[in-house]
């Protein structure tokens, strides 16, 4: 009788140290995928609304130049954001 007893106490041992085992495992992993999606979105560039002069600088592409008065301003990074266009607002 007592070896029915030692046998159920390994079972029961053995399967708590698999789940720690199997929470460890996942919690590495889970740090590890927040990580990286950190690094990817990081490394993310930026397509709308606005931005700095130095990273439109930087891009190579080609730059203009508007006027747009104050009052103006908040209609036009309105429309900026929904198609799509960088912009730097310097005053």
């Amino acid at each position: 009788m007592n070896n029915g007893a030692d046998a159920a106490d390994q079972m029961v041992n053995m399967s708590l140290k698999g789940i720690e085992v199997m929470a460890k495992i996942s919690g590495e992993g889970a740090k590890n995928l927040a990580t990286y999606l950190y690094a990817v979105l990081k490394d993310q560039k930026k397509t709308r609304g606005k931005t700095r002069l130095e990273g439109l600088l930087r891009s190579g592409k080609e730059l203009k130049v508007f006027a747009v008065r104050n009052e103006d301003l908040k209609k036009f990074t309105q429309e900026a954001k929904r198609y799509g266009v960088l912009y730097c607002a310097t005053g």
